[in-house]
């Protein structure tokens, strides 16, 4: 009989173990892990897919491997996700971020099936007309 609550409290640690581990980042610890970084990000299993370099104010620069560099912003969405823009389009691109092994994943909130992995620093990105 005494099996029975041994076993409910170890699920009952496991499950709090895996929600704390899943726990997205807060606004402010996403800005603080990259401001003034530069990072590569790909799919799992897959070469680079893109890198983007974070700046003061929340501002970024985007650039998919091998493709033109875009300048755009981030901000916090009123449910925490952090959400890219990019004009002139303005439709805004949001994530949740985790923190893993001291990397970044990123889960596409359009798509929860879209994961991107921080796979490198970068020392910058070459953005002819952006100054980096």
């Amino acid at each position: 009989m005494q099996r029975k609550p041994l076993a409910l409290l170890a699920a009952l640690l496991w499950a709090s173990t895996l929600s704390a581990a899943e726990k997205p980042l807060s606004p402010d610890a996403f800005a603080a892990l990259t401001l003034g970084r530069t990072l590569g990000y790909a799919r799992a299993g897959e070469t680079i897919y893109g890198t983007e370099t974070y700046f003061r104010d929340r501002r970024v620069i985007w650039s998919f491997e091998g493709e033109a560099c875009r300048s755009g912003h981030w901000y916090a969405s009123a449910t925490g996700e952090i959400c890219f823009i990019y004009p002139p389009d303005d439709t805004p691109q949001c994530w949740k971020f985790f923190l893993k092994n001291d990397r970044l994943r990123a889960r596409y909130s359009g798509s929860p099936s879209t994961e991107l992995y921080e796979v490198s620093d970068h020392p910058g990105q070459t953005c002819p007309g952006f100054g980096s």
